[in-house]
């Protein structure tokens, strides 16, 4: 909804200032970091625990790495 296919920020996360996956400040943080905003949400970014699971979190840390 936020970042397109490519880690772009896209729709309604231009809008709210997401950054691209591929920002040197996002490349910068550690798997942790990312997993924690994942879950827990940040600033605008709502938090996915509960909609899904830690292994589905890691993959997509795993994928959002693949694209920088």
């Amino acid at each position: 909804m936020c970042h397109g296919a490519n880690g772009e920020p896209s729709g309604v996360g231009k809008s709210m200032g997401a950054k691209a996956f591929g920002d040197p400040d996002v490349v910068k943080m550690s798997d942790a970091e990312l997993v924690s905003i994942t879950s827990d949400g940040k600033n605008k970014m709502p938090a996915y625990k509960g909609k899904l699971t830690g292994d589905q979190i890691d993959a997509l840390v795993k994928y959002v790495r693949g694209l920088k």
